[in-house]
């Protein structure tokens, strides 16, 4: 998890889109069988649909190839942060070996118009569905 620290850790996307919580996407994968027929953008645009009906007005991921960063592009999503995997370093060593040097990872979000957060939901009592305590009831049975 180190790696996602990372690219993290230097935006603080709650700051960025004007939010007090957001959806995260850890990742967007796919079997390769299933790749280039518009599925992983359908999951993206359900991921951020499921965000809209719960009133949370951001969503962001860590997109780990150009394509589903394109795809994130597409659906508006804004790059904050982004790590080339062959300047990653852990201990002095290339941590991913054999990528392209223009393939990288990006922490992308989105802030969903048109959706207000709601206010923290706060416990009301209802009187028909008060419980009282053995101590209450008999106060005021007295």
């Amino acid at each position: 998890m180190s790696f996602y620290n990372e690219i993290e850790k230097s935006v603080n996307l709650y700051d960025k889109l004007e939010v007090r919580k957001y959806l995260k996407v850890y990742a967007l994968a796919l079997v390769e069988s299933y790749r280039h027929k518009g599925l992983g953008k359908e999951l993206l645009k359900s991921a951020m649909l499921l965000a809209a009906s719960a009133h949370v007005p951001a969503i962001s991921g860590i997109f780990l190839s150009q394509c589903s960063q394109n795809l994130a592009k597409e659906l508006g999503f804004v790059k904050f942060n982004e790590i080339y995997y062959n300047k990653y370093f852990i201990n002095d060593q290339v941590l991913f070996t054999g990528t392209d040097e223009n393939n990288s990872a990006a922490l992308m979000a989105y802030r969903i118009p048109d959706v207000e957060e709601v206010a923290d939901l706060e416990i009301q009592q209802l009187a028909r569905f008060n419980v009282e305590s053995e101590g209450e009831q008999n106060s005021k049975n007295s």
